[in-house]
């Protein structure tokens, strides 16, 4: 654990949000407490909802009357889809929506934040600093989550550091390309000298790669089948959100290119009774990924937007991580699609991760750096205050995450 020495001694303790659970723990410590959301901690949607790889939003439309639009004009396929999408919607929390977190939210990100920090580590509030890892976050909500930890929690400062910079980190690297391929985004960021080079979420693709867009997927496939015993014994169960994970995580894989075709039995079984095409097991995320719209084309797009003395160092550290990077094969398929796009050039590496960059930073930098030197980097409760009012947040003033550049945006 990282703690400052002297009269005004203090602990640091790290905190990382991610869409399906919050992970906390004190700096230096190996890993995380990791807590998901759970349907105790959350209400369902009572309006029906749908993916946004759907593409099917109208901004011009309320909820009530998308609604109606779903009803009327969608394919049957598609009203089974919203049902049971808007049924797990508290399987995870969307941090950012335009506006913000609601107040539900709020007191659920605040709950879990006391039951971890106050409960299970015993920290005290006012003798800690918190860093925040800042995974893409909006604006809106990192000055919410800013809110919560010094205004509600009473932290003594918080700083708030950037994922693809700490997974670098946790790379043992300075410089390199961040592929972060989450539960509802996928992120492509640049860094070079433990720099965030994007510009305004540049490389953000919330709707054609990300870990969601796989899991309905596959369960609008299942609403294809239009078969008996699928709809009764598997669309029908309240853990289907847990078994359509389960089956990303442990049967679905990726081959890579060189690969021959497998003589594979025609069927598996996913639950007792219920059988499917074992080619489900690579040929949808190989379409998703590899298919028409490469994610390899997008990274290659970067590299050759970057400065020439850049290039080589972003494609000797393809760093890949999240959700969908961790599915079997998937590593080796999109390096290999890489080099195909860059003549052999490109070349994956391994991170620990941006939970053990930052530990790494924590305990490793700021511990052995004079306090003087990264106090501008804090946020402290006497800061905030003059940047939140009773009408909410003005936006000016306050570090940005990626290069303690100031954002100044007023809403």
């Amino acid at each position: 654990m990282y703690q400052q020495s002297g009269p005004n001694e203090y602990s640091v303790v790290i905190v990382s949000l991610e869409e399906r659970s919050v992970s906390v723990e004190r700096a230096g410590v190996v890993s995380p407490i990791t807590v998901r959301w759970t349907n105790s901690n959350r209400t369902n949607s009572s309006v029906l909802q749908f993916p946004s790889f759907l593409e099917l939003s109208d901004a011009s439309l309320n909820k009530e009357e998308t609604e109606e639009l779903l009803r009327n004009t969608l394919e049957t396929k598609h009203s089974k889809l919203a049902e049971i999408y808007t049924s797990e919607l508290f399987r995870w929390c969307d941090f950012n929506r335009r506006g913000g977190i609601n107040e539900v939210e709020e007191r659920l990100i605040h709950s879990l934040l006391v039951d971890v920090c106050i409960e299970q580590l015993g920290v005290s509030p006012r003798e800690c600093k918190v860093v925040f890892i800042d995974d893409g976050f909006s604006e809106v909500f990192k000055f919410q989550m800013i809110d919560i930890l010094l205004s509600k929690l009473k932290f003594r400062s918080v700083i708030v550091q950037a994922s693809p910079v700490l997974a670098i980190i946790g790379s043992n690297r300075d410089s390199g390309i961040v592929v972060d391929i989450g539960w509802s985004n996928c992120r492509i960021v640049p860094v070079i000298d433990l720099r965030d080079l994007t510009v305004n979420g540049r490389y953000q693709y919330p709707r054609k790669w990300n870990g969601l867009t796989l899991h309905y997927t596959i369960v609008e496939k299942l609403i294809e089948l239009d078969d008996r015993m699928v709809n009764e014994k598997l669309l029908s169960r309240n853990d289907l959100f847990d078994i359509i994970a389960n089956f990303i995580e442990k049967y679905i894989y990726v081959r890579p290119i060189e690969a021959q075709p497998r003589i594979l039995a025609e069927s598996f079984e996913i639950v007792e009774g219920v059988f499917l095409p074992n080619k489900w097991r690579y040929e949808i995320i190989e379409e998703m990924f590899f298919g028409k719209e490469l994610i390899s084309q997008q990274i290659s797009s970067l590299v050759k937007s970057a400065h020439i003395d850049n290039r080589k160092v972003l494609l000797k550290n393809i760093i890949l991580k999240g959700v969908i990077a961790e599915i079997a094969g998937f590593k080796t398929r999109l390096i290999q699609e890489l080099n195909k796009e860059v003549n052999g050039t490109a070349c994956g590496k391994v991170t620990l991760g941006s939970w053990s960059g930052c530990s790494t930073y924590v305990s490793s930098v700021l511990s052995k750096q004079d306090k003087a030197s990264w106090k501008h980097l804090e946020i402290t409760r006497e800061a905030f205050a003059g940047v939140s009012g009773p009408n909410g947040y003005r936006l000016t003033g306050l570090l940005g995450s990626r290069n303690g550049n100031i954002v100044n945006i007023d809403i």
